[in-house]
């Protein structure tokens, strides 16, 4: 099974960043195709690159699809309003659309 890489630029205090964290750690994520590996990077600590922090530090949050050959593709800005369901629905959508340029 594809597992694609979902990462969340974030800064700590952000309450933005926060919001989109929680709703995203209570999302249902078996509902998701393909299977993704969700993961939090602080876009102030050690692990991001220069490169990462040139590119997200003064747009926090922000989504982004990684695959295993390295590619990225920066998903939209998530809607504060979205959560649950409606949350699920937006992703599974972004990742259809951006799934060929991940991989």
């Amino acid at each position: 099974m594809r597992v694609v890489q979902l990462t969340l630029y974030s800064r700590v205090g952000c309450c933005l960043c926060k919001g989109l964290e929680d709703k995203l750690r209570d999302i249902s994520w078996q509902k998701i195709h393909p299977q993704l590996d969700f993961s939090v990077k602080n876009i102030d600590g050690f692990e991001v690159t220069d490169d990462e922090r040139a590119r997200f530090s003064m747009e926090v949050p922000v989504l982004t699809l990684h695959s295993t050959k390295g590619s990225l593709v920066e998903l939209p800005r998530v809607s504060p309003r979205l959560r649950g369901k409606d949350l699920a629905i937006w992703l599974h959508k972004q990742i259809q659309m951006n799934i060929e340029r991940v991989n």
